[in-house]
Order: structure tokens, then sequence, then C-alpha cells
């Protein structure tokens, strides 16, 4: 695959997304809304785990465990998930590592109360445990990267047996949940 093919892949609408933003779109009049509470699929939101508050269907996404986000995929150790666009925004903490990276665009992150914002080239590290929630109210693309917390401790275990900055830079993003990393590397697409 090319850049070209990449680029038109990550900014294709999934069905997933297609949804999210007609229901986005809908809540900005209440007839409009009205209509789409009353006529929503639930089929479809059952089926593809759309996170529709009104739904009223068993999905509580504030706690996401490691097994089961990895479950389909057992053997992988990083999942890597492009972020659907116009989901709503909701607070929620999990077991495991997400790096965000911000392909094109930019998103807003609200951290443990606070609001962050992130452009094109922007990473963002959450550590497990931290409650966060993630806005992206356009065209915008932003890759999650899920990594599990035993393959980013051993992945980094050489570096922890050190003592220097970045032992104690990594161990404290593994053992605490208050640290946030936000690089900015200056990476563009393309």
């Amino acid at each position: 695959m090319n850049v070209d093919e990449l680029n038109k892949l990550l900014k294709e609408y999934t069905d997933d997304e297609l949804y999210y933003k007609k229901y986005y779109l809908a809540k900005q009049t209440p007839d409009t809304y009205k209509s789409f509470i009353d006529n929503l699929d639930l089929e479809f939101i059952k089926k593809n785990v759309i996170l529709i508050p009104e739904a009223k269907i068993d999905i509580n996404p504030y706690f996401m465990l490691e097994d089961l986000l990895f479950t389909s995929k057992k053997d992988f150790n990083i999942l890597v998930l492009k972020h659907y666009r116009y989901t709503p925004v909701f607070k929620h903490k999990h077991t495991f590592f997400e790096m965000l990276y911000v392909y094109s665009g930019h998103c807003e992150q609200n951290i443990m109360g606070d609001k962050i914002y992130l452009n094109e080239g922007d990473i963002c590290i959450i550590s497990p445990e931290v409650e966060h929630s993630i806005g992206i109210f356009d065209d915008s693309v932003v890759i999650n990267i899920l990594i599990r917390k035993s393959t980013f401790n051993d992945t980094f275990l050489e570096v922890l047996s050190d003592e220097n900055i970045l032992s104690s830079f990594f161990t404290k993003i593994l053992y605490t949940k208050i640290t946030i990393i936000i690089l900015y590397l200056g990476l563009k697409t393309i």
C-alpha cells in the first residue's frame, strides 16, 4: 500500500463513523434529534457496539479491560485502530496504555479534567487507569495505538534497570495513574 492509498483509506468514513456523524448532526436541532432518536437502528447499534447513550443498550464503556479489547487478537500485544470520528465524548479509563497520534487535523482530549488540544503530528500517551475522553467532530484522523501493559513493561525493562532520567520517566508512567506525555514530533502526513 502506498502513501496515497493509506491517506484515502484513513480519510474514508466507515459505516460506524457515518452513523455517529448522523447522530452528531441530528443533535444540532431539536426536531432532527427527536426524529433520529425515534428511529434508532438498535440492531446496527448492538451489532457494531455503537455508543449512543439514548439507545439504552447494555454497554458500559467507562472501564475497558485489556482482555476484553484484545479478545479477538489474543496473540497481539499492540492494536492499531483509527479512532471513530463524531463518537460522543465519554469519560473512560482502561488497563492498557493508549497512544494517540494525530495523523491529520486536530482533536481535543480531556485528561483528568484538563483540556488538551492536539494537532497534526502530536502524540499523547495515556497511562492505564487515567480517566480521559476525546472529541473529534470533523474530518481529522486520529490513530489509536493500544499497548498491553505487560508489553510496555517488557519493552522498557532494560531501560528501567538503569538509573537515569529515562528509567525514572518510564517507571513513573508504568506505576502511577497521573502521568500524561504529549510530544510534538513535527510528523506531518504526506
